[in-house]
């Protein structure tokens, strides 16, 4: 068991893809990653990087949903990639301790 006593851990940002115009609605194989507000896309800003995935096993699942600690950035850039047209979804500003859904 691990209990995480990093001051990171009160901070988080959760990312959902819901594309209804795609025929890959929940984004999955989409890579999000996430920077520093004004950062986005270059490598120092960088806080974490995630791939979309509904599957991690036999017999076993879980939501299409990226979650990332978040250290003390008040806000945050995001930056989802989709695996098959390449198509790039960007979100600026973002407040932490939230879910942000992703729509086309």
């Amino acid at each position: 068991m691990l209990r995480n006593v990093s001051k990171s851990a009160k901070n988080y940002i959760a990312v959902k893809p819901e594309l209804k115009e795609s025929p890959n609605r929940n984004g999955v194989g989409a890579r999000i990653e996430i920077y520093r507000a004004g950062m986005l896309g270059e490598k120092e800003g960088m806080i974490g990087t995630r791939i979309i995935s509904i599957s991690n096993g036999y017999s076993s699942g879980s939501e299409a949903i990226a979650y990332f600690g978040v250290p003390d950035d008040k806000t945050v850039d995001i930056l989802m990639t989709m695996p098959t047209d390449g198509k790039v979804y960007i979100c600026k500003g973002i407040k932490r301790n939230q879910m942000i859904i992703i729509s086309d």
